[in-house]
């Protein structure tokens, strides 16, 4: 889900948490958790930092952290993939997603339990993000039509 109220859905939502950062290694992102750094040092915040640089370092960075660890920051990582999918995380996880990569991956924003992405509303083309019926549509009618093109469409039929 997007996040629209950065100080009360993100940053108030981690006081007295201890806080994974995983921080990209572009310069965006060092630049970003630096002043997060700073923040966090101000309000006395306990916090965890690991580099990635792909996937794969994603990966290892949350297996070291995912038993003491609930809430997690991606800096410039994470949201062009499933996170929950890719991570597979115990259902008390957040994950707040900070990426300034493009496409976001659908999946992020309809998540609405374990999920936040980082965003000026502003920023954000609403009328360009689809409906979550428009992507995820599990009707049955669309699995009755797919059976109905694949009886059809083999021949042999009676005639």
């Amino acid at each position: 889900m997007f996040v629209d109220d950065l100080v009360g859905q993100f940053y108030n939502k981690l006081s007295g948490k201890r806080v994974l950062i995983v921080v990209h290694h572009d310069l965006d992102a060092i630049c970003s958790v630096t002043i997060l750094q700073t923040l966090f040092k101000c309000d006395s915040r306990v916090y965890a930092l690991e580099p990635v640089g792909g996937v794969e370092d994603l990966k290892q960075a949350y297996e070291r952290y995912r038993h003491d660890i609930k809430d997690i920051l991606l800096i410039n990582c994470g949201g062009t993939i499933d996170i929950v999918e890719t991570l597979e995380p115990e259902e008390d996880c957040t994950f707040f997603i900070l990426d300034s990569h493009k496409p976001t991956d659908f999946t992020n924003i309809y998540n609405n339990s374990q999920v936040r992405v980082l965003c000026r509303m502003d920023d954000v083309e609403l009328e360009n993000v689809p409906e979550y019926s428009q992507i995820y549509d599990d009707s049955d009618e669309d699995i009755e039509e797919e059976e109905d093109e694949e009886e059809g469409g083999g021949g042999g039929g009676e005639g």
